[in-house]
């Protein structure tokens, strides 16, 4: 009997042993566990957080887009304005220097009037020139770059008639120098220029 007694407190013992061993086990798992759910709210936090940081980029950039494209809408129509006044400015000058060639040839009179519509003629061709340089810098804006092909074709022209000695330029194509014309205004420049080109 008591053999018997003895045995079944050893049980006892071992199975309060396991059973503690397996609380300290189950404690050290809630450990991990609590550990783990720590973790998985810090990045899910830093998600959130990410995620509204690229929410706001993303607007931010649309905003940005709205405002450089009611820009260019602006900047087209100063060109718009700038390139009518041009035109009319041209014809202009066409009409007085044809005026001043009939006052040379002695239709109109003396020479007095010719001075003056020279006079004229060298005024209005300043306000032209004073024009595209506005639109130029209308076009460029801030960023120093050309929207307008036709600014850009005739930006490149001044270039070259300009050169003297040497002359460097960036182009697309040859085919574009082809188009617009430039490749024989670089043939006219004289053989000592050192020219250098790139596409």
């Amino acid at each position: 009997m008591e053999d018997q007694i003895s045995k079944i407190s050893q049980n006892v013992d071992e199975i309060k042993s396991n059973l503690q061993d397996f609380a300290e086990k189950l404690t050290q798992k809630d450990q991990i566990i609590g550990s783990k759910d720590e973790r998985i709210a810090e990045l899910t936090e830093k998600l959130v957080i990410a995620s509204k940081e690229k929410d706001d980029a993303l607007w931010a950039k649309i905003e940005l887009m709205k405002e450089i494209s009611a820009e260019r809408e602006q900047i087209n129509l100063e060109i718009s304005g700038l390139k009518q006044e041009l035109s009319q400015q041209d014809d202009q000058v066409k009409k007085l220097k044809q005026k001043q060639r009939q006052a040379q040839d002695g239709l109109i009179g003396s020479s007095f009037e010719v001075d003056r519509m020279k006079k004229e003629v060298e005024e209005k061709e300043k306000t032209i020139q004073e024009i595209k340089e506005k639109a130029d810098s209308v076009s460029m804006g801030l960023t120093g770059i050309l929207y307008d092909m036709e600014l850009i074709v005739e930006y490149i022209k001044d270039r070259i008639r300009n050169a003297t000695r040497s002359l460097r330029l960036v182009v697309p194509t040859v085919e574009f120098m082809r188009e617009f014309e430039i490749l024989e205004m670089l043939d006219q420049l004289p053989d000592s220029s050192v020219i250098n080109i790139a596409t």
